[in-house]
């Protein structure tokens, strides 16, 4: 996966669907493995590049935030995982977006 990710950046850009989808997978194996820190860290880069690619309105996004406060709360961080939630939540308010119904 870490091949297919770098392989990605390096023909699409870091903000393209095919970096994002590698991104997200890499995030979801090392979830697997215990590797935390680099999960995490890859779970807020796809939030971030499906944001600045899709805007807050698209679906995707959605889902990458719910993954991301998944993610959060499943290793006890649950006060970052309610701002970031309660910030989104604030932005669809304002921008009449709907998000994932889990959140």
């Amino acid at each position: 996966f870490r091949l297919v990710l770098a392989c990605s950046e390096a023909s699409f850009g870091m903000v393209h669907p095919e970096t994002l989808g590698s991104l997200y997978n890499l995030a979801a194996v090392l979830e697997a493995m215990g590797q935390d820190e680099e999960a995490e860290e890859l779970f807020r880069r796809e939030l971030e590049g499906c944001v600045q690619l899709l805007g807050l309105g698209h679906k995707t996004v959605s889902a990458s935030i719910y993954n991301l406060v998944r993610f959060l709360e499943s290793r006890g961080k649950w006060q970052e995982a309610q701002d970031i939630e309660k910030q989104f939540k604030e932005v669809a308010a304002l921008t009449q977006v709907p998000l994932c119904p889990q959140l």
